[in-house]
């Protein structure tokens, strides 16, 4: 039996404004009630809310043109899915297999959700992360300039052209594999060593404006050939500006940690 590790990405903004609607409060009366009818086939006011809500969650504002479009695509998709009820395409494998798949989504999405509400993280948490946080930022932040390469002959490679003249914004516009950087000559915006994919952070603190890292640094994204191209003075904002970002960077690795805990314990085999 093997344990397989699992990544879980957070939605963003879970817990988004509610959706009002004048309609009755009760969950029975919303799942009667009805924004339209297809076919004999209600859309529900449950429905329609729902559409809202995740639409509001995403940064949508709320307006009558909104709703009159969730209400149109509503009336849509329920008529296109009678008609592939009509052709039993529901019965084929392929459409199966998609619910199935959907089916779980949601339920683990919902199991999220569920756990997030149930252990918020506290003030006291954010309070101790923007400490260590300050402790890792220093005061200072950082400009480099980089050649990232698969692995570390490249890299080497690389290095010795640099040593026989080549320029590095050139080799960086060849050989770079990093999207971010390469078409500015490898070229990173001002950095904080803490931003930085580990250990690159601890490298720039201690490299000299101007010259060449002496030997590539193996990162999860490569390896890199790097310079110092400059530093300047750095003042982390304070804990009320960053807290939502402090907030939602907590709680994602609370819910993670505490999925790779429960799956730790369950039966999987990788077959």
């Amino acid at each position: 039996m093997k344990k397989t590790k699992v990544i879980v990405v957070m939605l963003a903004s879970l817990f988004g404004p509610q959706a009002v609607w004048s309609a009755p409060k009760g969950a029975a009366d919303k799942l009667t009630t009805e924004v339209a009818r297809v076919n004999d086939e209600g859309v529900s006011v449950a429905l329609f809310e729902l559409a809202l809500k995740d639409q509001l969650q995403a940064g949508a504002q709320d307006s009558a043109a909104l709703r009159d479009s969730i209400r149109t695509q509503l009336v849509l998709q329920t008529f296109v899915a009678q008609q592939a009820l009509k052709q039993r395409l529901d019965k084929g494998s392929d459409v199966q297999l998609r619910i199935e798949l959907a089916r779980k989504s949601v339920l683990a999405t919902a199991w999220q959700q569920q756990w997030l509400q149930d252990n918020p993280v506290s003030d006291a948490e954010v309070q101790s992360e923007y400490a260590a946080l300050v402790t890792r930022s220093g005061d200072k932040e950082y400009q480099i300039r980089q050649v990232v390469l698969r692995d570390e002959t490249s890299a080497r490679l690389v290095l010795d052209q640099l040593k026989g003249g080549k320029k590095l914004d050139e080799l960086a516009r060849t050989y770079s594999i990093d999207a971010a950087s390469k078409a500015d000559g490898g070229l990173v915006a001002w950095v904080n060593p803490a931003a930085l994919i580990a250990p690159l952070g601890e490298v720039v603190v201690k490299a000299k404006i101007g010259q060449l890292v002496a030997d590539p640094v193996k990162t999860a994204a490569g390896w890199h050939v790097l310079e110092l191209v400059g530093e300047r003075p750095f003042t982390l904002p304070p804990l009320a500006q960053i807290k939502p970002q402090l907030q939602q960077s907590l709680a994602q690795r609370k819910l993670e940690a505490a999925i790779q805990a429960d799956v730790n314990k369950a039966k999987i085999e990788l077959r």
